[in-house]
């Protein structure tokens, strides 16, 4: 995914991981693909922070992250609505 958008990451890089996740959705908007922003939203993000957040909270870790993460999920579902419209 990240290649067919010219990006390479490097060998510390994790593809799964949430600051690089966010960071590719951030590289989208600043080229302005909607329509990649919109399904990399509904096939990675929305779906997955969530049970994130929630893995977060079962595993009784610092509650600052799992909260953070709880909000970064609003803001991406907020995102994947106004996509919707546009």
């Amino acid at each position: 995914l990240y290649g067919r958008q010219g990006i390479t990451l490097s060998d510390r890089d994790m593809p799964d991981h949430l600051a690089t996740e966010l960071e590719f959705m951030h590289f989208l908007c600043s080229q302005k693909k909607v329509e990649l922003q919109a399904d990399f939203l509904e096939k990675h993000l929305v779906n997955w922070i969530p049970q994130l957040a929630q893995s977060f909270l079962k595993q009784e870790m610092v509650p600052f992250y799992a909260r953070l993460i709880m909000l970064i999920g609003h803001y991406v579902e907020s995102d994947q609505k106004y996509l919707a419209q546009t």
